[in-house]
């Protein structure tokens, strides 16, 4: 129990050093963290993920077409 609220708070107090962190330093902490994955871990990058259209995205919407309706009698 002891071991996880360490970890929680040592996480909290990443992500909080990470907020404030200027964009170029943060660039430079990806890249190593990066290189860190490559060289020591001996990982390969994952690849790229691909973003796709949502299912409504991408259709074109139909013209709409008058409604003739007939004469009641």
């Amino acid at each position: 129990m002891i071991l996880a609220s360490r970890r929680l708070r040592a996480e909290k107090l990443q992500a909080r050093n990470k907020a404030q962190m200027a964009p170029e330093e943060l660039r430079k902490h990806q890249e190593m963290e990066r290189l860190y994955w490559q060289e020591v871990l001996e990982e390969q990058p994952a690849e790229p993920v691909l973003q796709i259209q949502g299912l409504g995205g991408g259709r074109k919407k139909q013209d709409l077409q008058e409604v003739v309706h007939k004469p009641t009698v």
